[in-house]
């Protein structure tokens, strides 16, 4: 898994347990490879992928900015656990 081996910033709810979706116990599952004692498919994240194109087209026709597709991985070079995968740019 891509997501695996850096702290991005979809991991800092998480980090935090900041409610309603974050949770370290989960993080900590994903980060070592564990199995994780919960389901790791349900409605929520099939709902989120299914829509992330049309919330992207939304956002865009709302506020004139244009949105670009990326597969971009950007990692500080001084702190290399430390990444963000974008998956678009405004």
């Amino acid at each position: 898994m891509e997501r695996k081996g850096f702290i991005g910033g979809s991991d800092v709810s998480d980090i935090f347990s900041i409610p309603p979706y974050g949770c370290a116990r989960r993080l900590w599952y994903v980060k070592t490879g564990v199995e994780p004692d919960y389901p790791k498919d349900n409605f929520h994240l099939r709902r989120g992928k299914i829509l992330e194109p049309v919330a992207a087209m939304l956002y865009a026709q709302e506020t004139g900015h244009k949105i670009r597709k990326r597969n971009l991985r950007l990692i500080d070079d001084e702190y290399p656990f430390m990444a963000a995968l974008l998956d678009r740019e405004v």
